[in-house]
């Protein structure tokens, strides 16, 4: 992309979009250790041993960075997936409950 993260610039929106799947989807998208950039290889070596949780449905090893966004955003009730379709729902809820009271 045009400035993402290498030069210290404002992100472009194709890699805002990258940014935003990988936060939705860490597994999918930074899952692979293949998927990193060759120079942030190295960064899968310091890490502890893996952990049977550290795959991915199919028992395929998952990146440490990927297990690394998905135990930030497990962790985070405010900002997330997660967060954002319980907020949903409960917004729902809520117009349901409105619309209902203002018929009565």
């Amino acid at each position: 992309g045009n400035g993402g993260g290498r030069g210290g610039g404002a992100l472009s929106k194709a890699d805002k979009k990258l940014v935003t799947e990988a936060i939705r989807y860490p597994e999918k998208i930074l899952g692979r250790p293949s998927s990193l950039l060759p120079e942030y290889a190295f960064s899968e070596k310091n890490g502890k041993g893996r952990q049977r949780q550290d795959r991915d449905g199919e028992g395929t090893p998952l990146s440490r960075l990927a297990v690394e966004v998905r135990q930030a955003l497990d962790s985070d009730p405010l900002y997330g997936p997660r967060s954002d379709r319980e907020r949903h729902n409960v917004g729902v809820e809520y117009e349901v409950l409105l619309e209902e009271t203002l018929r009565d």
